[in-house]
């Protein structure tokens, strides 16, 4: 009998708090938060970036919490040229 195994791919560790360490210094550099005087369309994107970061800073934690909880795996995929990623097994 052969065991079923359930794979989820969850980016390589590390990679979303790549993406927020930057967001969070172009934020800081451009001073997103602070831009006034914006038209209502600007006003509705400067909130959505704005909320966007807190939203990849929580899936951060997410992903930290089950990299920890869960067997991760390394597998290979032929479609990004057989390049290692961990995989968490569900």
């Amino acid at each position: 009998m052969r065991a079923r195994a359930y794979y989820r791919v969850f980016g390589l560790p590390g990679e979303l708090q790549d993406y927020v360490d930057i967001m969070e210094f172009l934020m800081k550099h451009w001073k997103i938060a602070q831009l006034q005087g914006l038209t209502p369309e600007a006003q509705k994107a400067q909130e959505d970036v704005c909320s966007l970061l807190t939203k990849f800073k929580r899936l951060t934690e997410r992903q930290e919490r089950i990299m920890k909880s869960k067997a991760v795996v390394s597998t290979q995929f032929s479609w990004i040229f057989n390049r290692e990623v961990p995989v968490i097994m569900i």
